[in-house]
Parts: structure tokens; C-alpha cells; sequence
């Protein structure tokens, strides 16, 4: 879903998206929560949920996008573990990148800058969840140091709209030497991103220090 959906191709992404948690949820409905796997599972379907979120918020679909989100929260609320954790910050992740888009767009359709007190509530948001995802990041489990490089991607974008260039610039650099740690096509598209935005945070103030990514 994730490569599909870093390429563009959103039709795909949202039909390997709906076959990924078709299979977690016929999973998820056969185990109980004394089961060793459940926590994982709990884990992954949630997150399937929240990424296939985005998807459908990228393709124009909010009421699809807000189901899915509420499908990801009643996952991660059935467990207790460490697994069920990541989901409920996942589930956090995605409401706060679907409020800063809004907030760009309501901006956009005024053809004005932010409002000041709408991007301090997000800023609020994306800080407390890059401190839980980092807390979150352990080595044993590789995929919790992706979701902190897509959280301070995320942040970092929110912090150029507050106009905190170098803040934004540290954040987003962060986030690319995380991704640089691993391969992938997702990854790749998720780095190629990170990269353009550091670009244009760099183009947009010009005083900042940029780091050499060769």
C-alpha cells in the first residue's frame, strides 16, 4: 500500500490497502486476547487502518478517511500491550497530519497565512507525538524508527508553517537520516519526500543551515 501510495497511485494503494486489512481483520476476529499474537496483531491491523486513512484522505474521500480512523481506534482500544500502544499513537499520527492539512487548506482557500493559534495546536499535537514515538523507538522492532522518521516529517512541515525555519530544517534532517537506515521502495519515496520538503523549507528561509545529505 505504502509503495503505491508514495508513487501516486492511489487507486492501487487503496485496493492493496483494503486486501492487507481484509486479511488482518479475518486474523483479528479469530484470536482472543490471551493469545500471544494478539498484541501484534492488534497492532498491525490498527496501523493498516490509520495508513489506509491517509490514502483516502489523499484521494478526496473525508467520510472514508474518518470510518477507517474510527475502525483503527476501536482496534488499538481492544489491547493492552506494547503493540496496541503503537496503534493508538499511529491513530494520533494520522488525526494530526488530516488537522494540519486542513489548516493548510483553510489557509490557502484565504489566500492568507495560518492562523497563529490553529498552528500552535498543531505544533502542540506533532511535538507530543514525535516525544511518544521516540520514546516508542527500540531497535528490536526496526518499523518503530520508521514511524518516528514519518513524525518528525510531519513535525517539521508544521514547524516551517510556523514559520520556525531551522527547527523545521533539524526536524525534517532527522527524519532523513532515520530513513537512510534502511531500503526499500517505500522508504525511498518516503526520503524523496522528506528531501523536497527540506528543499523548499530552505528556498522559503533562506538563513537557515542545511545539511549536506551527499
Amino acid at each position: 500500500m505504502m509503495v503505491e501510495h508514495g508513487r501516486g497511485a492511489l487507486d492501487d494503494a487503496m485496493r492493496s490497502g483494503d486486501e492487507a486489512v481484509d486479511v488482518g481483520v479475518d486474523l483479528f476476529d479469530t484470536l482472543s486476547a490471551e493469545d500471544p499474537r494478539f498484541d501484534a496483531v492488534v497492532s498491525e491491523l490498527a496501523v493498516a487502518f490509520a495508513g489506509l486513512s491517509r490514502v483516502a484522505s489523499d484521494a478526496g474521500d473525508d467520510d472514508r478517511r474518518a470510518g477507517l480512523l474510527r475502525r483503527a481506534d476501536d482496534v488499538s482500544a481492544r489491547g493492552d500491550g506494547p503493540g496496541a500502544t503503537r496503534a493508538r499513537t499511529a491513530v494520533a499520527h494520522e488525526m494530526t497530519v488530516h488537522m494540519l492539512d486542513d489548516v493548510v487548506a483553510r489557509a490557502r482557500s484565504r489566500r492568507a497565512a495560518p492562523e497563529t493559534d490553529d498552528v500552535a495546536r498543531v505544533l502542540v499535537n506533532t511535538s507530543a507525538i514525535v516525544d511518544l514515538r521516540r520514546d516508542l523507538a527500540v531497535r528490536s522492532d526496526p518499523a518503530t524508527y520508521l514511524d518516528l522518521a514519518e513524525s518528525l516529517f510531519v513535525h517539521g512541515r508544521a514547524l516551517a508553517l510556523g514559520r520556525n525555519g531551522q527547527m523545521a530544517v533539524d526536524a525534517l534532517a532527522e527524519s532523513i537520516s532515520l530513513l537512510d537506515q534502511f531500503d526499500g521502495d517505500a522508504v525511498d519515496a518516503e526520503r524523496a519526500r522528506a528531501v523536497d520538503e527540506l528543499e523548499l523549507v530552505g528556498r522559503t528561509f533562506p538563513d537557515v543551515e542545511l545539511p549536506d545529505l551527499d
